[in-house]
């Protein structure tokens, strides 16, 4: 499973760019938001997920890991949880925060795009 993420055989820097990637986005969130309370830490977990995917998605490893799946089931599974699920808990988790869920919003097309691109190569 964490060749979705990573690929096969990752390089360190390359790992070492999607965790930052997830960290950071988490971070912003925490620092944005107005209180620390469950809502802003999950909140938090989803924003590293949609960070850290986004990078992931741009490494070659990780496209030709998705791209070995098979059939199309694991992409649209993907495709549904992030074009479902994932807006509906940003929009109630971000609690009002119109900017915070527009950053969001636009790393989360960026991170499915990506992946959809990858998948058509």
């Amino acid at each position: 499973m964490s060749s979705l993420l990573f690929g096969d055989e990752p390089k360190p820097a390359n790992v070492a760019a999607i965790m930052l990637a997830g960290a950071g986005l988490a971070f912003l969130v925490i620092i944005m938001q107005p209180e620390l309370d469950w809502q802003t830490i999950l909140l938090a977990a989803l924003s590293f997920d949609i960070g850290a995917g986004l990078v992931s998605n741009a490494t070659q490893g990780t496209r030709e890991a998705w791209r070995q799946k098979p059939g199309r089931g694991p992409m649209i599974a993907f495709l549904v949880v992030h074009l479902t699920a994932f807006p509906v808990a940003l929009y109630y988790l971000s609690q009002g925060n119109l900017e915070l869920l527009a950053v969001l919003t636009c790393f989360l097309a960026a991170k499915v795009l990506l992946f959809y691109a990858g998948q058509s190569e």
